[in-house]
């Protein structure tokens, strides 16, 4: 089950359905007015003789102004369909239920300006006003106002009019009228509760899958935030340990398919556990964190990419990279570090926080393994290490010994 709306919600849902109401009671005034037009013309042809001449055409020329109103402003709704704002819409609604009660109205007076003395003729005027109200009433039914007004307006001194005539025939259509009123307006008040539920129900819905929307936009960024977050180390915020093996999986097929090279760079913060001895574990923490950050920086590529390995361990991978170029960039990493300046007075490679790194290369064939590369990496670490740290250290395409350089130098390792 949806939620229920709030209660703001359920407010806007209201005003827009009264909205929906009076706009289509806008819209139909044009087939009104027509339609009152053409009654009021062939009511003046049929009485015209038995009503006084000169009240019969005023009394039509106004009938045929508030219809023509009534036409003008229908027209002009239309013209500016559904961009227009709630106030203006607002605004010819009650314009429009002026028009109409006018127009209500003019029947109602038209009964006992122009009653004939016929009582033939006397059919004409209730036969028209009844017929006019019965569509009004139920057309306008989702506006109450216009509804009631019109048949109220026209029907009451047609009532009125027929009772006041003193015969018993004359009481009884005119109560009959009355009971005719009463009944037409119970139906209306059916239709005009049948039309707010179903606009209620659209208006709600719409409202619900705006909310289901949004709650799945939300939902779609929680998801792609978890991804990330998943994917990233909470202290320093690089990748972590299954974003690279992610990375490190697909830049490994790639480079299978291309028969490029691919390089692995581990890094190991020097003698990071006296670090956390000597300054504490929050300034470890803070360690651990800029030196992530400056090791992130120094890469330039945006295929390339670090992350935390594990404890004061990270591993960078750089795609399309051959072993001269890796170990470019492995300097840039060191320098990087060293650059940060962080005190460390038990090193004993620097003053400063360093790091090592171990360089590993190879273009990987159907015999060879990723796993093998992260390894070869991780023991030209060790041999960083081993060598008085603060430098980087390598093994070639083969996965065997290759070349160290400490502090720019170029020095053989042997085995």
């Amino acid at each position: 089950m949806h939620e229920p709306l709030s209660q703001d919600s359920m407010i806007e849902v209201g005003r827009r359905v009264r909205e929906a109401q009076a706009r289509d009671l806008l819209e139909q005034g044009g087939t009104g007015a027509v339609g009152s037009s053409l009654a009021g013309i062939f009511v003046t042809a049929g009485l015209y003789g038995e009503a006084p001449q000169g009240t019969l055409l005023g009394w039509l020329g106004l009938l045929l102004a508030l219809q023509i109103g009534r036409l003008l402003l229908a027209y002009t709704v239309t013209d500016e369909g559904e961009g227009v704002g709630r106030d203006r819409v607002q605004r010819w609604a009650r314009i429009n239920l002026g028009l109409i009660a006018g127009t209500a109205l003019s029947w109602g007076v038209g009964v006992y300006l122009l009653w004939p003395d016929s009582t033939l003729h006397q059919v004409i005027l209730p036969m028209t006003v009844v017929g006019l109200s019965a569509a009004a009433i139920i057309g306008y039914a989702p506006v109450r106002a216009a509804s009631y007004s019109f048949g109220i307006l026209a029907i009451l001194p047609l009532a009125a009019r027929f009772v006041s005539e003193g015969t018993t025939a004359h009481i009884i259509i005119g109560f009959l009228a009355l009971l005719y009123l009463a009944l037409t307006l119970r139906l209306a008040v059916t239709m005009r509760e049948t039309s707010t539920r179903a606009l209620t129900a659209g208006f709600e819905n719409q409202f619900l899958a705006a909310k289901a929307e949004a709650a799945s936009e939300e939902l779609a960024k929680k998801t792609v935030l978890l991804e990330q977050l998943v994917r990233l180390d909470g202290l320093t915020q690089i990748a972590n340990r299954r974003q690279f093996d992610e990375v490190f999986e697909r830049e490994w097929r790639r480079a299978s398919r291309t028969g490029t090279p691919v390089s692995i760079l581990m890094a190991d913060i020097d003698h990071f556990k006296r670090f956390n001895d000597s300054y504490g574990h929050l300034a470890g923490d803070d360690c651990l964190k800029a030196v992530a950050q400056a090791l992130k920086g120094a890469l330039q590529r945006a295929t390339d990419m670090v992350a935390r390995y594990g404890g004061e361990e990270f591993v960078a991978v750089l795609a399309e990279t051959n072993h001269d170029a890796a170990m470019v960039t492995a300097e840039r990493l060191r320098d990087q570090v060293a650059s940060l300046e962080i005190p460390h007075s038990d090193s004993g490679a620097a003053s400063h926080v360093t790091v090592s790194i171990g360089v590993a290369t190879v273009i990987p064939g159907p015999n060879r393994e990723p796993a093998s590369l992260v390894e070869a990496a991780d023991d030209a670490l060790y041999e960083a290490k081993e060598g008085g740290r603060n430098q980087v250290a390598s093994r070639s395409e083969k996965l065997i010994p290759a070349q160290k350089r400490k502090s720019g130098q170029w020095a053989l390792k042997v085995t």
